[in-house]
């Protein structure tokens, strides 16, 4: 008894009413989202498995049971067990793009029934395990070549899997392990290059890629001018970064116009407001003439940025203390696509206002805060890298899943934590959030 009792004081309970809460306004929210008269008639309509509400309640059952195991299991288990659960993920993550079941235009899901299992979505904790455990061996110091290729290639791996399938939501969330190298001592490179990378790509796109290679000419003809008594060598490596961002212009407009299809523009346009002004004010109809970016060719074309604008109105209409609880009309009359799934933080925006979707922000920020100040204090190695993995995945699904919603984030499809429907994903961030709280429980009993 006085073990058990020691065992319930070493968990970290902020970081479980947390999750607690969190759940809580999932259930509620995807029973908002999917609420129809007929499925609220009776009791056994509302749980009926056959509805999305239903399927929800017995997914969070099944993490209840999980997390019990969880908390419950010797922490060894997990460090044990890291390379294995890597290889089974990736073999899944080929299956399921040989006999996967295609929705939307991606082979991500393993039909069962009515019933699906996206094999992604676990590859992400299982990919923050084996990180963990590589970079945890002794002797391993990310400032070597060799060790920074391993690590890489280990992250690498189920991304590019995950793109083919193609699913570029999920493909993104596994750059975030880059910021756990860095915080391991990985050269601040990795994270300034892609960053000038996005930013080029964004003026190249909002501009044009000729006004970004006036921009380079001029800032290169100003550094050769009160630099010219430096040596060649610099001076050279200074020419060949400016040509090079002047191709890389280039190469983004190409994909653009060329590669990109109708739909993927259309996010992009209505993200950065690069159509004209008639473009985005008009009223929301289901096909309109537009002016394609730099070039001024007409084209004629269904609405692709509808998601995002009733997204926004949706939010909008909430006010500052929402319409209530199951009184959204635009939950209600389904003008926001996917509303219980990638959109599920508009039905909170509308039902619950500003205070519903400031207390969803402080819930997430204070898990994030609670899970950087957790991984700081662990003694393990293993542990303390596996804290900042899913610290850095629960950041990247946050900040895409709720920018894409208020129209700052081209939509990419991408579920919110615990809250958005989905069988998958809530097991997967159950698993991974919970192995880092037993984790923790066990950091002062094992040195690993």
């Amino acid at each position: 008894m006085e073990r058990n009792r020691k065992l319930l004081n070493e968990f970290d309970w902020v970081i479980i009413a947390i999750y607690a809460t969190l759940l809580l306004f999932g259930c509620l929210s995807v029973y908002a989202a999917s609420f129809r008269e007929l499925e609220a008639s009776s009791f056994a309509q509302v749980f009926d498995i056959k509805t999305s509400f239903g399927k929800q309640m017995m997914w969070v059952a099944i993490c209840i049971v999980m997390v019990t195991f969880v908390l419950l299991v010797d922490s060894k288990f997990f460090t044990s067990l890291a390379y294995l659960s890597y290889i089974i993920s990736i073999l899944l993550l080929v299956a399921v793009l040989v006999v996967g079941k295609e929705i939307h235009g991606n082979k991500s899901w393993f039909g069962i029934g009515s019933f699906g299992i996206q094999p992604a979505e676990f590859a992400k904790f299982c990919t923050a395990l084996a990180l963990a455990k590589f970079l945890s061996n002794q002797n391993i110091e990310i400032k070597n070549m060799r060790n920074m290729l391993t690590a890489f290639a280990i992250i690498g791996l189920p991304a590019a899997l995950v793109l083919m399938q193609p699913d570029l939501g999920s493909m993104l969330v596994f750059c975030s392990f880059v910021i756990v190298l860095y915080r391991e001592g990985l050269n601040p490179l990795f994270l300034i290059v892609p960053f000038l990378l996005l930013l080029f790509s964004i003026v190249a796109l909002k501009f044009g890629a000729l006004v970004l290679a006036i921009l380079v000419l001029v800032s290169l003809s100003l550094f050769i001018y009160y630099n010219f008594k430096k040596s060649i060598r610099a001076i050279m490596l200074i020419v060949f970064l400016h040509c090079f961002v002047i191709g890389y212009g280039y190469s983004v407009d190409f994909i653009y116009n060329k590669v990109m299809k109708d739909y993927q523009r259309a996010r992009i346009d209505y993200t950065l407001r690069i159509s004209s002004k008639q473009t985005i004010n008009k009223p929301l109809v289901k096909e309109e003439v537009v002016l394609k970016p730099h070039t001024g060719e007409k084209k004629h074309r269904k609405f692709d940025d509808w998601n995002i604008r009733q997204s926004i109105i949706a939010i909008g209409s909430g006010g500052l203390l929402g319409k209530g609880f199951l009184k959204g009309t635009q939950t209600k009359f389904e003008f926001v696509p996917e509303q219980t799934t990638d959109f599920i933080f508009c039905t909170i925006g509308e039902e619950e206002g500003f205070w519903g979707t400031t207390l969803i922000l402080a819930l997430y920020i204070g898990l994030l805060l609670r899970l950087v100040w957790m991984a700081d204090r662990q003694r393990s190695k293993f542990s303390r890298i596996y804290g900042y993995s899913v610290a850095c995945i629960l950041f990247f699904h946050f900040l895409i899943n709720i920018g894409m919603t208020i129209g700052v984030v081209p939509v990419i499809g991408i579920p919110l934590p615990f809250i958005s429907y989905g069988g998958s994903s809530l097991l997967a961030f159950t698993l991974l959030l919970m192995i880092m709280v037993k984790l923790d429980a066990d950091r002062l009993h094992v040195l690993r």
